[in-house]
């Protein structure tokens, strides 16, 4: 039997996302020196910097007020959704696997690259500064979001959305595959000015689609 709760929690990861932009982007900056979004976000696990929690918080940071803006309405219009259909809790339990799956390939990507250079270019701790792709920091809640999105596209295809500035609506399968497409496209290219992260995005892919699975042997969802 679907649980159904009064309260969302897609609504509730909204609101922390927009409680903790205002505090380490407009408040705490007053009174710490520190850059807290480097201090939360993900970076390569064998880097001294690197805590477990980073693993968790950097789902609750963003780069910008339309990085916030563009997650938060995402996670809106496909989180409440979902849970209308699933239940608040699987979906609570969902984003931050899908979150977590995101994550581990980011850490994946970090280690091929460091091992690349490491064959290539024999770098060292003193060149490590040459290749900053290795020590980026990612932030965002767009791979635990797209988890979501791939189980409600692979549960629900036929459902319609509209994307701007595209004026038609758009089948949700129809639009996994473009952005997973796309996704591709991105990681591929490593355009230096494109701010997401490709391979957290598939990796939020491949998580819903873990999940979704699972969900096949639950045959209250497969209506």
């Amino acid at each position: 039997m679907i649980e159904k709760n009064s309260w969302s929690v897609s609504n509730i990861i909204i609101a922390i996302n927009v409680l903790v932009y205002i505090l380490i982007s407009l408040i705490l900056p007053n009174f710490t020196a520190r850059n807290l979004p480097q201090d939360l976000g993900l970076i390569y696990f064998d880097f001294v910097e690197f805590h477990a929690y980073r693993m968790l918080t950097n789902l609750f940071v963003h780069g910008s007020i339309f990085h916030l803006l563009v997650n938060c309405f995402s996670l809106f219009s496909i989180g409440n959704i979902l849970e209308k259909m699933l239940g608040s809790r699987l979906v609570f339990y969902f984003y931050f696997f899908s979150g977590l799956v995101s994550n581990i390939m980011i850490q994946l990507n970090f280690a091929s690259k460091l091992y690349y250079y490491q064959q290539s270019f024999s770098i060292t701790p003193d060149t490590l500064g040459y290749f900053p792709e290795i020590q980026a920091v990612t932030v965002g809640a767009s791979g635990a979001i797209l988890g979501l999105f791939t189980i409600l596209a692979l549960l629900y295809p036929k459902l319609s959305f509209f994307v701007f500035p595209i004026p038609v609506p758009m089948k949700a399968r129809t639009l996994l595959i473009c952005f997973v497409l796309y996704s591709i496209y991105m990681g591929y290219q490593n355009f230096d000015w494109d701010r997401s992260s490709a391979i957290g995005h598939l990796g939020g892919v491949l998580g819903g689609i873990i999940l979704y699975l699972y969900l096949k042997k639950k045959e209250e969802y497969l209506t």
